[in-house]
Parts: structure tokens; sequence; C-alpha cells
């Protein structure tokens, strides 16, 4: 067979043709490709704002053997008739093997480098005096934080890929410990105690 110790044609991982290549040429060939592809920036956005993270910066791993085996096996498994089929299929419509990647950043890096950028701290409410001089409430603020789980599986799936398509970077509110409707109930004996006598022994 021609495709003997060769990957079947059609076959094709992320952008990359592989159709036709033997196993290590087509590790080393996607092992250059995801070296290339892994310093090219990626646009996250926030709203209005965006930022720029590269798929090495956010700890993006290949495993580029695991890949190639799949590669491999595509038109492989089955009965003959199966194989035939899978085969053809490859010639005219084309298969994609999705690279086997994995995000593993470190401490400071992915987005976790963001955070700055991105996050802001919830505020509790807390009692004060107003410009009258009495107690009063300030009300909490609700902050932002990251949604790592929803980001990470957009930009794993933009890995996936090769692709350098915006990310969303997904934010929810960040809720207070304390809120005004907890600090309500103590405001009464807060002013009671204010405007009380002080009584010096």
């Amino acid at each position: 067979s021609t495709h003997a110790g060769r990957i079947y044609q059609g076959v094709t991982v992320g952008d990359l043709d592989v159709g036709g290549m033997t196993p290590g040429a087509a590790e080393s060939a996607l092992d250059a490709r995801f070296a290339a592809y892994a310093q090219s920036p990626i646009t996250l956005t926030a709203d209005d704002r965006t930022f720029q993270l590269t798929p090495a910066a956010a700890g993006a791993t290949l495993d580029s053997a695991a890949t190639v085996d799949a590669a491999m096996g595509w038109g492989r498994q089955g009965t003959l008739w199966e194989q035939s089929q899978a085969i053809a299929r490859g010639l005219v419509r084309g298969v994609e093997i999705a690279p086997m990647v994995a995000l593993r950043p470190n401490a400071s890096g992915g987005l976790i480098a963001l955070e700055p950028e991105v996050i802001r701290p919830a505020v509790d409410a807390s009692i004060a005096f107003d410009a009258a001089g009495q107690p009063a409430i300030v009300p909490d603020e609700a902050g932002v934080q990251l949604n790592y789980a929803a980001t990470n599986a957009e930009l794993a799936d933009r890995i996936s890929r090769f692709s350098t398509d915006p990310v969303t970077l997904f934010t929810e509110a960040a809720p207070p410990a304390v809120t005004s409707a907890t600090l309500s109930p103590a405001l009464p004996s807060v002013v009671a105690a204010v405007d009380a006598p002080l009584v010096i022994a």
C-alpha cells in the first residue's frame, strides 16, 4: 500500500496538512507549527478593553506524539469496509484531527497575570458618620471577578484549532461579604448608643 507507515491523504491537524507524512515527519512538522503559533498573540476582550496573551504565556503545551498517533489511526480502525469509507471521506471532504493541547499556566502567568487589570474587589457595607454627625450605612459595592472556567474553555478552543480569533474574558459579580441589608438591623442600636448621654463615673 502507498500509505503503509504514512498518514492517509486528507488528514490535517489544525491548519497543518499531514496527509502522506510518516509519523516522524508529521511530529516534526507539528512541533514546528505549534512553536510558531505559540508565540502568536490572541486578543482577549473585556467590555471595551483588550489584552494580548500568547498561547505560550497561557501555558499551552502540545502532545505531538499523541496527536500524530490519532492522525495515523484515522482510517485504520474497524472493518475493511469501514476503513475504506473513512479513507474516501478523508479524500473528498478532508478530516481534521484536533491537536492534543493542555493549558498549564504557572503561578504568575496566563489569565492570572491579567487579574490586576480585570478584577475589582468587592467593598463591604459599613457604618460611618454622615455630614450631620449621625451614624449611617455606607452601601456595599459588588466587585468583578474572572470566570476562569468559561474563559479557559474558550481559550482552549482557540488553541486546539491554532486560531488567533478573539477570546471573551468572562467576568461575574463578586459579592461583598457584608451587605447593607446585613447591617441595617444593627443601625438603630448604633444610633441609640451615639445619642445616649455620656456618664462619667
